[in-house]
């Protein structure tokens, strides 16, 4: 029988890690300022709920509409955020390593030092987003809309840009995908 009651409190841990619950789980990763179901600026901490979805790393939120959100540090490496909306969101030095952004909506999102390095970013709409000193190593871009997006001395080293839209992008200081530096816009 005790077997049974530590299994089910392992499998309890796991799923309120993942964002399997509402209920707000105490995580390391500090303090996250966010915007509220009806747009008031609060202070979240990680493993907070905002808007339906878990700040914490391994969340589940496809779909989540964090539009406008002030996630700046926040941990959410391994987030499934499919097809969210993070349009103006402000996840500067952000944790999204391996994250899920693909079909999400990034539209002018600041995402200022945040590490995307191996997030999947397929078919994303970073249109207007500043990258600016992002790491994006490995990232799967393909299909992304990149356009006017600020990559000042943003690291691609290994990124996949096939079918990514570039136009008007600005590029300073920026390591692109083979390695080489980009310094069109300086």
């Amino acid at each position: 029988m005790k077997r049974i009651g530590v299994l089910a409190i392992a499998v309890a841990m796991t799923v309120a890690a993942c964002g399997g619950s509402n209920e707000t789980a105490p995580e390391p990763d500090g303090e996250v300022e966010a915007v509220d179901d009806d747009g008031a600026l609060r202070l979240a901490r990680g493993g907070q709920v905002v808007n339906g979805c878990r700040i914490a790393y391994f969340t589940q939120c496809p779909r989540a509409n964090l539009e406008g959100a002030n996630l700046r540090g926040a941990n959410l490496g391994g987030a499934n955020l499919f097809e969210a909306n993070l349009e103006g969101a402000s996840l500067f030095e952000a944790n999204l390593f391996e994250a899920n952004l693909s079909g999400a909506n990034l539209f002018e999102a600041h995402l200022r030092g945040a590490n995307l390095w191996y997030a999947n970013l397929q078919g994303a709409n970073l249109s207007g987003a500043n990258l600016r000193g992002a790491n994006l190593e490995e990232a799967d871009l393909s299909g992304a809309n990149l356009s006017r997006a600020n990559l000042y001395r943003a690291d691609l080293s290994g990124a996949n840009l096939s079918g990514a839209d570039l136009s008007d992008a600005r590029f300073c200081g920026t390591t692109m995908p083979n390695g080489t530096r980009r310094n069109d816009n300086c």
